[in-house]
């Protein structure tokens, strides 16, 4: 039940990603979880999450899970503004989950790896991705 209670509250988190909160983005106003987006997205920018495999240890009879999480984030720019758009989302995803606290037992939030991917068909399309170990006590 640990694991539905940490995504539950990752959610409620990532919905704070708007600019009235400090952000540069408003991707909380759409948190999904684990969409896909094809190359003709035409939708309202986003933020997706993904709990992708989980690592578990023992000691002293207490278990520490590891979650392996993939954030993306999605929007439309244009032509001149993907540079920033793109720093912006990486940004707000970054600041939102591996800076503030959002649930007590979390231990640490670790990022692993980020991409960035821009189509070109019509409106720029800007996606990011940021993958991040959660540390977290049951």
């Amino acid at each position: 039940m640990a694991r539905l209670t940490l995504l539950q509250s990752l959610e409620t988190q990532l919905k704070t990603i708007t600019p009235a909160n400090g952000y540069n983005t408003a991707i909380g106003e759409l948190v999904t979880y684990w969409d896909t987006y094809e190359h003709d997205y035409k939708g309202a920018a986003s933020v997706t999450f993904r709990d992708v495999n989980t690592d578990y240890e023992w000691a002293n009879t207490r278990q520490t899970n590891r979650l392996t999480v993939e954030l993306e984030a999605i929007a439309f720019s244009t032509k001149s503004s993907k540079l920033e758009l793109s720093c912006h989302l990486m940004d707000d995803i970054y600041q939102a989950v591996c800076v503030v606290p959002w649930w007590e037992n979390v231990i640490a939030v670790r990022p692993l790896s980020d991409n960035k991917e821009m189509d070109a068909g019509g409106k720029q399309a800007v996606c990011v991705t940021l993958t991040v170990e959660i540390e977290y006590r049951d």
